[in-house]
């Protein structure tokens, strides 16, 4: 979550800041990341620096290798097809990665309009569907229909899928919907909160076909 949740407005953007963190808290596998002085140009007069807040769950957690008074550079990717994609990232000045997080129907990389494949360098994030065959569901009740939704065919039943995570030349680590585990030979935890494709039984109106979500933190 980037600051408390705020609503981005219906507007797709990118926003990359140099960053001083002000605070890191965790408590268990809660972690609230506080930053100040954001400023897209330390040299530019007149800009007026910005705080965000960053809040990540990891379970299992570990702490994370980050401290008050560190440099960073936040990036921020915000797509609003008809509902909010949303990644995140946070590198030290020498490009090592410390955190980063996505949110959303696409995986970084599928559009232009969203976080490039890149935007947790060094590792690179692929779907990985048809892993898991799809619920049976029971047939929908008599029709009751609307603009949006027709005899209760927007309820969807999810089908779980995974992620695979990936560094140029080293390992590839697969995870399911819901699993979490450290990444061979490197000091980072990945956990996938969401990894589901939605089955629907009607046409269901500005509503996303599937889901993922994950969180990379150094530790």
């Amino acid at each position: 979550m980037i600051d408390g949740g705020i609503d981005f407005g219906w507007r797709s953007f990118s926003s990359f800041k140099l960053c001083t963190v002000a605070s890191v808290l965790q408590v268990e596998n809660e972690i609230t990341v506080s930053l100040s002085s954001c400023t897209s140009d330390p040299e530019i007069q007149g800009e007026e620096p910005e705080l965000h807040v960053i809040e990540v769950t990891v379970d299992p957690a570990e702490p994370i290798d980050l401290v008050a008074g560190e440099s960073v550079r936040f990036s921020l990717y915000i797509d609003v097809p008809w509902w909010t994609n949303m990644a995140f990232a946070l590198h030290r000045l020498d490009d090592t990665l410390v955190l980063a997080g996505s949110s959303g129907n696409l995986v970084p990389g599928m559009s232009e309009y969203y976080a490039p494949a890149d935007f947790a360098a060094p590792f690179s994030v692929e779907g990985v569907g048809n892993v898991c065959p799809p619920p049976e569901r029971p047939p929908p009740p008599e029709p009751d229909c609307s603009f949006l939704e027709c005899g209760g065919g927007c309820d969807p039943v999810a089908q779980r899928e995974a992620l695979a995570f990936s560094i140029k030349d080293g390992p590839t680590l697969q995870l399911m919907d819901h699993a979490a585990s450290g990444f061979p030979g490197e000091p980072y935890s990945i956990v996938v909160s969401q990894a589901v494709q939605l089955h629907f039984l009607e046409m269901c109106a500005d509503t996303a076909s599937t889901w993922r979500a994950f969180v990379i933190m150094r530790h």
